[in-house]
């Protein structure tokens, strides 16, 4: 089984919201993550769109 990841639903590039700085926190400790927004963007390097395709990752 491989790594798992988390999922941050409503992710957001507005540092003043919790999504933003758990997205920044798990990946500062090595955890892998799917961000899920409604807008596009990026947040700690990981990037999604508006409808919420992940761009970077890729789940088996």
């Amino acid at each position: 089984m491989g790594k798992k990841k988390t999922l941050i639903l409503g992710a957001t590039t507005n540092p003043g919201r919790y999504a933003y700085l758990a997205a920044h926190r798990l990946v500062a400790a090595g955890h892998d993550i799917v961000n899920i927004g409604i807008k596009k963007g990026e947040s700690a390097g990981w990037k999604y769109n508006m409808q919420g395709m992940l761009l970077r990752v890729s789940i088996r």
